[in-house]
């Protein structure tokens, strides 16, 4: 091999570098934590999940606890949703979805399915957002 057969194999190995943590390393667009309460006429929602659709991109998805409490995820291992404008849309009730049945069933799965698109536009800023609903 000569040096330059050498040297484009160091530069093609640098590139793959850089292309596996552009890959994994992170969203490369700005996000910001969001967290929150979901009620319905003032009780806590559990088994409800948040989706929140920005103007274009990825959308964010979080399933409230026992006390209504949520938190999205971006992806798997980022939390948060894109910084923007987001339609909302809250759904519960229903069968499981699939995978989830051999999880404990929520009490409010045993409800017809329900879904709510929440009126407002909502605003997510680069910083923690606390946005609550009640339904």
């Amino acid at each position: 091999m000569n040096k330059i057969s050498i040297a484009l194999c160091h530069c093609a190995l640098v590139v793959s570098l850089f292309a596996l943590v552009g890959c994994f390393g992170g969203p490369d667009v700005p996000v910001g934590k969001v967290t929150g309460v979901v009620t319905e006429g003032g009780k806590p929602l559990s088994g409800a999940t948040v989706t929140f659709f920005p103007e274009g991109g990825r959308p964010s998805v979080g399933m409230t606890n026992d006390s209504g409490h949520y938190e999205l995820l971006f992806t798997e291992s980022v939390k948060g949703a894109m910084v923007g404008t987001h339609k909302v849309n809250i759904s519960y009730g229903g069968p499981p979805p699939p995978g989830e049945a051999s999880r404990e069933r929520k009490v409010k799965r045993g409800l017809p399915p329900t879904s709510v698109d929440w009126p407002d536009p909502i605003e997510v800023t680069d910083s923690s957002n606390t946005i609550d609903f009640d339904l």
